[in-house]
C-alpha cells in the first residue's frame, strides 16, 4: 500500500499497476495507474481501448506518410540518377560532333591544299605549253 496524501494505492506486481477505489455520481469505480508515467485511467475500459486504437491509427497513418516520403525520395533519386546519365550522354554527344567538325574541318583543309597544289599544276603547265609554243612557228597552211 502507497499513499499519496488522501488517496492509498494498492500496487499490483502481477499487473504492475497502482490501484485504488474513487467514488463518482454513478457509483464507485476503480482507478488504475501506471506509476512509470503517472496516467490514470477510471476503468473505462472503451475510453482507454479507443485511445489505444487511435494511437494505432495514428501510428499506421505516420507510418505510411513515411513509407510515401521513402518512395518520393526514391523516385527523386532515380531521377536525378536518370537525369545524370542524360548530362553524361549529351556531353558525349557534344565531344563526338566537336571530333566530327574538326575531322571535317582537316579535310577540308586538306581539300583546300589539293585544290591549291592542282591550280599551281596547272598553272606551271599552261606556261610549259606557252613556252613551247612560243618556240615553234606555227605550220603554214595551205591556200
Amino acid at each position: 500500500v502507497a499513499s499519496s496524501g488522501q488517496d492509498r494505492w494498492f500496487r499490483s506486481r502481477v499487473l504492475g499497476l497502482e490501484l485504488r477505489s474513487q467514488r463518482q455520481p454513478r457509483g464507485t469505480v476503480l482507478v488504475l495507474r501506471d506509476p512509470r508515467t503517472g496516467e490514470e485511467t477510471d476503468g473505462a475500459l472503451e475510453e482507454a481501448e479507443r485511445r489505444r486504437r487511435i494511437a494505432e491509427r495514428d501510428a499506421r497513418a505516420a507510418k505510411q506518410r513515411a513509407n510515401a516520403a521513402q518512395q518520393q525520395a526514391s523516385a527523386a533519386e532515380e531521377r536525378a540518377r536518370a537525369a545524370e546519365q542524360a548530362a553524361i550522354a549529351a556531353q558525349q554527344q557534344a565531344s563526338a560532333a566537336e571530333e566530327r567538325a574538326s575531322s571535317a574541318e582537316q579535310e577540308t583543309s586538306a581539300a583546300q591544299q589539293q585544290a591549291s597544289a592542282a591550280d599551281e599544276r596547272v598553272r606551271a603547265l599552261e606556261e610549259q605549253l606557252r613556252a613551247l609554243t612560243a618556240d615553234t612557228a606555227p605550220p603554214e597552211r595551205d591556200r
